[in-house]
């Protein structure tokens, strides 16, 4: 069974203060514990990342570990937090939450930025990823934020996307999400 849960995840409140990054992490984390204590298998969440960090995502997972040590600003800072207190509160859910990265961009300027790939090629493999997840048997939350609504919160910020890559995100996040 595949299950991809629409997850709103807000950074300002209804009074328009904002919400912090640790407070952001705990909503996902809490929403994690609970969908691990009903018999999920594991649970990942979209995020927005750099050409870098998906590989260096990547790796770790596939070395069969769980830090990836993602680091940076606004989603990143949540990833960042996130795994802060996968290390002492929550570190029952190591190895059961996985950050999902969608790349919106690189910083990079060997190879095109996208390791001898196009930004279509790496994305379509972020989606495909995602899709394994599914398959597997976990859950993954589509995050969403007061920004993306009804969308989900892939390139927003500094990332530009072309709308190719954003209506190919979008449509294939929302299939996956029927």
């Amino acid at each position: 069974m595949t299950t991809f849960i629409n997850f709103h995840l807000p950074y300002k409140d209804e009074n328009g203060a904002f919400v912090s990054s640790e407070q952001q992490a705990r909503s996902i984390l809490d929403k994690a514990q609970t969908l691990i204590d009903s018999g999920v298998k594991g649970v990942a969440i979209t995020y927005s990342a750099n050409y870098g960090q998906t590989v260096n995502i990547h790796k770790v997972y596939n070395a069969g570990e769980w830090f990836t040590g993602t680091s940076g600003s606004n989603q990143a800072d949540v990833m960042t937090k996130m795994e802060k207190l996968m290390e002492t509160e929550y570190s029952d859910l190591q190895h059961l939450l996985q950050i999902a990265p969608i790349t919106t961009m690189t910083y990079e300027i060997k190879d095109g930025g996208y390791g001898g790939k196009t930004h279509q090629e790496v994305v379509e493999a972020d989606l495909a990823y995602i899709k394994q997840l599914l398959d597997k048997g976990w859950t993954v939350l589509g995050w969403i934020n007061q920004d993306s609504s009804p969308l989900y919160a892939v390139g927003g910020g500094i990332a530009s996307l072309p709308i190719v890559l954003d209506n190919l995100i979008q449509d294939t996040l929302s299939q996956y999400a029927r």
